[in-house]
């Protein structure tokens, strides 16, 4: 579980120009990147207990790519997995769900800085985070939205809740949202 103590999240300011003002006004800050893909699929849990007495069911992928294949062969399941979803665990059921996939990282107050600049030469200072945000991030991937930031001493994971990782298998179906934030500590 990732701690959620910190003094302030750059969402939390009405333009980048505030943002900038309190980074200067800061002696002892520090900065991280926090970005979360919230999914709506499958996924069996670290801890979810085995059973061999599982009924299995066609599974697809965003894609609509096969992730679990069902045959019914005799009265007994034939189970085969889609490129990618290998580790399926025949003992655990797969449960719909909803799910965070998401990544944490420690950002450069002077990078952020000329990050901020960057965007106010630009743009405005005026814009608001989610401005600034759409102007540096051009995805909606945890990975790819964290480079913009040059984050450094990542946590990544995939979990029920942010910051949790938990879930050992998933297939993502839907997309419900993505977002990124800055937060100050």
């Amino acid at each position: 579980m990732i701690e959620n103590t910190f003094k302030k999240r750059a969402s939390d300011f009405d333009n980048v120009a505030e943002i900038l003002s309190f980074i200067k006004s800061e002696k002892d800050i520090n900065i991280k990147v926090e970005v979360y893909e919230y999914w709506s699929g499958y996924i069996q849990l670290e801890n979810q207990p085995l059973s061999k007495d599982i009924q299995h069911t066609n599974i697809t992928d965003v894609n609509e790519d096969d992730a679990v294949i069902v045959k019914n062969l005799n009265g007994k399941q034939e189970v085969e997995f889609g490129e990618g979803y290998e580790t399926y665990n025949l003992y655990k059921k797969a449960i719909e769900s909803k799910f965070y996939m998401w990544g944490i990282g420690n950002v450069g107050i002077e990078h952020f800085t000329e990050m901020l600049n960057d965007f106010i030469d630009d743009e405005s200072s005026d814009g608001d985070f989610y401005e600034f945000i759409e102007y540096w991030v051009h995805c909606q991937d945890v990975d790819d939205a964290l480079e913009p930031f040059e984050a450094i001493n990542i946590k990544e994971g995939i979990g029920e809740e942010f910051g949790n990782n938990d879930i050992s298998w998933s297939v993502v179906q839907y997309l419900n949202k993505f977002k990124v934030d800055i937060v100050f500590y």
